[in-house]
């Protein structure tokens, strides 16, 4: 009888979760769906990925200040209450939490792999595969110069039914027998979890303009609109 109790008792705290989850997920989908919004992502979005762009030209370092495009973004729409930074070096998959809920951003070129381990080890490489399961939700912009990229937004539990279903084989790349440089997830993954009906896609046309500089604080004025940058 006790332990029917308890089962019951885990399984109503595992659905109350899965609802607290559902709600600070709702927040990024919300923010992607309003048309409030979409305009103002559309147009000020790839004149601050040039800014930053511009400023470190070939410099790995630039995947960073794109985050903090990202982030600045997040905190100017769902408000500094909702959205909690983090300190580098404390977990490198996740970049922020949108209420209690973790989020990892990946920006990547049009045709590039969402890369989720970086390391050219190859047993790092596998003890990495070996031990992975989705922990967060993604929000993936994907950056085509000339072209219409997207901003997407990937739920954690989207990802971890896929991941359950497939397998981390199938779920994650790794070629250890050419020159790579980590994990990534797989275009078969990739594929299933952009087609999902929780999934969210935004259409980005990646035209250049002017610039502007860096960081957090500043992408969060740049985002309320405090500021601009020129046509």
């Amino acid at each position: 009888m006790l332990t029917l109790v308890n089962r019951e008792l885990d399984n109503g705290v595992n659905a109350l979760l899965k609802q607290h989850r559902a709600r600070m997920s709702n927040l990024i989908r919300q923010l992607l769906t309003n048309s409030r919004y979409i305009e103002v992502i559309q147009r000020k979005l790839p004149p601050a990925f040039q800014s930053v762009e511009d400023e470190l030209k070939g410099n790995p370092a630039v995947g960073l200040l794109r985050e903090q495009v990202i982030l600045g973004m997040l905190i100017a729409f769902l408000g500094e209450a909702n959205v909690k930074l983090i300190q580098g070096g404390v977990n490198p998959d996740i970049d922020c939490y949108v209420g209690s809920e973790p989020l990892s951003i990946k920006t990547v070129s049009l045709s590039a792999g969402i890369r989720l381990k970086w390391t050219s080890n190859a047993v790092k490489a596998r003890e990495f595969m070996n031990s992975y399961k989705p922990i967060s939700d993604l929000l993936v912009i994907r950056i085509a110069w000339g072209k219409t990229g997207v901003l997407r937004f990937i739920p954690l539990n989207v990802q971890q039914h896929l991941f359950g279903q497939i397998g981390v084989d199938r779920y994650l790349d790794y070629r250890s027998a050419t020159n790579t440089r980590g994990v990534n997830l797989s275009l078969e993954a990739e594929r299933a979890l952009n087609q999902h009906s929780q999934s969210v896609s935004l259409a980005i046309l990646w035209k250049k303009s002017k610039a502007i500089g860096n960081p957090v604080d500043k992408w969060t004025d740049y985002w309320r609109g405090k500021y601009d940058i020129g046509d």
